[in-house]
């Protein structure tokens, strides 16, 4: 496997990423099975070296994966980029940073997690939430199954048919919690609230806002 030392905070602030992502990470993957390109992409240079070299398709899917997460944060401007890479105090703080991610992508078990991830990046950049939510949020999205998403955004659809399973999957996830019922039945003489299904926590509805969506993210007011 790549070395973990991969200077990711440098890697999203580079103009050379933005460059190679400007048609979207799909355009870039496909670039990856020429040689000559291969051998002259700079950035994340250990993890991008591995494409070739591997024998499996663990190592490929990686390369996949971080193409995936970098597309959005890519895309920020100057002045994000830099705000967002200050709240990291050392270089220690920025190599920390880029172990958990790394170690999040390579727990993903596709590529639309990491793309999930790299638009909660973006969102927590721009403001909409502090850096312990953004990594809170990322490792829920590992937790979940990716499936359970497009139910997810329907949550509030009545017209969606209800799921049990989906919802307690969600819920185990900390995508949803229960709701709490002003009704009371009794057990044993105590009066106990009654259980009307589950509901979006703050973190299921950044998750729909920013991560399960392709709207451009707004700066928060």
């Amino acid at each position: 496997m790549p070395s973990k030392k991969t200077g990711l905070v440098e890697t999203i602030k580079s103009e050379q990423t933005h460059e190679l992502l400007a048609n979207g990470a799909d355009a870039l993957i496909d670039t990856l099975s020429d040689s000559d390109i291969v051998g002259n992409i700079p950035f994340v240079g250990t993890v991008l070296k591995t494409y070739q070299a591997a024998q499996g398709i663990r190592e490929r899917m990686l390369v996949k994966k971080l193409a995936k997460f970098l597309e959005y944060p890519s895309q920020m401007t100057e002045e994000e980029k830099l705000k967002f890479s200050s709240q990291f105090e050392d270089t220690s703080k920025e190599e920390e940073f880029g172990e958990q991610i790394l170690v999040l992508l390579e727990k993903s078990e596709d590529t639309e997690k990491p793309r999930i991830i790299g638009r909660i990046l973006v969102a927590h950049a721009r403001g909409h939430f502090d850096y312990s939510t953004f990594m809170r949020i990322s490792k829920m999205v590992n937790r979940a199954f990716t499936e359970d998403f497009d139910y997810l955004k329907k949550i509030e659809d009545a017209s969606q048919p209800s799921n049990a399973d989906i919802e307690n999957s969600l819920y185990s996830s900390g995508f949803l919690r229960q709701k709490s019922s002003e009704k009371f039945v009794f057990h044993q003489g105590m009066p106990v609230n009654t259980d009307e299904g589950y509901e979006l926590t703050d973190y299921g509805q950044w998750m729909i806002k920013f991560g399960l969506t392709t709207e451009p993210i707004p700066p928060s007011e």
